[in-house]
């Protein structure tokens, strides 16, 4: 696995009610939705850098485990759309509830891999994945900011784990 900068050329998005109304809550669930979904779905789950990894030891950052859940799920294309109808308009989310997220073009910190065999044995390898690449970073002096993105993309009749997290300017 290669820690690599991604160039996002234009932005992405995702809608939070796509992900609820797929029954996805929980980063188990979205992993097993994200290998049996459509082609071109995507899953995402987000988290606050600081509430999953611990940047104050002096030997790198560390995962805090359990790991908190995310504090947004959201999902695109997981209805086929040309079997689909027409929908009909959403509702508003709750106050309080993100109604997605965008991914603004730009520069970003990037990993890709695949899930392991069983959605439970992926959920369970993710505090070391994400330590892998919090520490990574953390040598690479990649100066980083913002929320913690697992993607979840079936593409290629497969499902991609892609971690992504903003990159900043390079360090002075």
């Amino acid at each position: 696995m290669d820690l690599l900068t991604l160039n996002l050329h234009r932005p992405l998005h995702w809608d939070a009610r796509q992900a609820s109304d797929a029954g996805i809550g929980t980063v188990l669930q979205a992993i097993a939705t994200a290998l049996t979904a459509p082609e071109d779905a995507e899953i995402i789950l987000v988290w606050d850098w600081n509430a999953i990894i611990d940047d104050a030891s002096g030997d790198g950052p560390r995962t805090i485990v359990p790991i908190a859940a995310p504090s947004l799920v959201a999902a695109a294309n997981l209805q086929p759309s040309a079997a689909a109808p027409e929908p009909e308009p959403e509702p508003e989310p709750e106050p309080g509830q993100p109604a997605g997220m965008e991914l603004a073009a730009g520069r970003y910190l990037f990993v890709q891999t695949r899930p392991s065999a069983t959605p439970e044995v992926a959920v369970a390898g993710l505090p070391t994945l994400f330590e892998w690449f919090a520490r990574e970073a953390w040598w690479s002096q990649s100066a980083c900011d913002g929320p913690l993105v697992l993607r979840l993309v079936h593409e290629d009749k497969d499902t991609a784990l892609q971690l992504i997290r903003h990159l900043g300017a390079a360090p002075v």
